[in-house]
């Protein structure tokens, strides 16, 4: 697992994102159930999308299919992760940052992100772009992906249920 400065640091950069991602691989189908879901309860298929801080489309291959076969656009600041996200997952990807998406007001039903808003020096001008962009009615979903560190593991939750115990553990 990578440090989150590295992390910081990688996610201008195609193999960073690459490197993140591959991070996740083993939740990846609790993500996929996850964010179907959150779809399927709060998007009606057909609706337009736009996902923004996409990165190299690591959400949009998580996001069920009839929901990115047709209007399903994804952005991002970095036009070097967009163009791994055009060779590994066929991005409709404009170049934009989330406080200034290239739409019209009131042009979207459902605007979407994982992991990018909390990166975001100014959250409050890049809701006010969302809440812009968003139809009467459209929605906003952000997914938040995290991971516990080993020192959130041994410092912060010793005897948490999900964690492995530690071989200084005693056993019950």
């Amino acid at each position: 697992m990578i440090s989150e400065t590295q992390a910081a640091k990688a996610w201008d950069h195609p193999k960073g994102i690459t490197h993140i991602e591959e991070g996740r691989y083993t939740t990846e189908r609790a993500l996929a159930k996850i964010i179907g879901d959150s779809f399927r309860r709060h998007t009606a298929v057909g609706s337009l999308i736009f996902e923004t801080g996409a990165g190299s489309g690591y959400l949009k291959s998580l996001v069920p299919s009839e929901y990115t076969k047709a209007q399903y656009f994804s952005s991002d600041y970095s036009r070097n992760n967009l163009k791994e996200g055009l060779k590994k997952r066929q991005l409709n990807a404009p170049a934009a940052s989330a406080y200034d998406l290239p739409l019209r007001d009131n042009s979207v039903d459902c605007l979407v992100n994982m992991d990018a808003y909390d990166t975001l020096p100014n959250l409050d001008r890049a809701l006010i772009e969302a809440k812009r962009v968003l139809r009467p009615n459209g929605v906003f979903i952000h997914f938040q992906v995290n991971s516990p560190s080993d020192d959130t593991v041994q410092s912060d939750y010793p005897n948490y249920i999900f964690f492995p115990g530690r071989i200084d553990e005693k056993t019950c």
